[in-house]
């Protein structure tokens, strides 16, 4: 019980400290626009490599995906993998946001063949 509490503070937390707390209507960050700029013109790979390159962490990113953009958490994990991101690091996302590890393997397994990354 603990262990959830935490997850949804940390949510919590995480989401709500990227948002402006002036105004009603959140105004968004400039990696949120660039995010939001690159996945309408040129996809989802192309954003969050982007993003990450703009040295956004992967849970800021993942948790905005996610949550604010509705992004399929498979998608963003396929996404993540071709960026570079290791196993290790979509595992622990997975369990924080409690997802499903199964979907995290299936986007290793199509990120290898989409994006030619190589079988360790």
């Amino acid at each position: 019980m603990k262990k959830y509490i935490l997850a949804i503070l940390f949510l919590l937390i995480t989401v709500g400290s990227s948002y402006s707390m002036a105004e009603d209507v959140p105004e968004l960050l400039e990696w949120q626009k660039a995010f939001d700029t690159a996945n309408f013109d040129e996809g989802l790979d192309s954003a969050v490599v982007r993003v990450l390159s703009m040295g956004v962490g992967t849970t800021d990113l993942f948790a905005f995906a996610l949550l604010d953009r509705n992004i399929d958490a498979t998608n963003i994990f396929v996404s993540m993998y071709c960026a570079g991101v290791k196993s290790t690091e979509i595992v622990r996302l997975a369990e924080t946001f409690f997802i499903r590890i199964s979907q995290a393997i299936e986007a290793y397994r199509t990120a290898t063949v989409r994006c030619k990354l190589g079988v360790a």
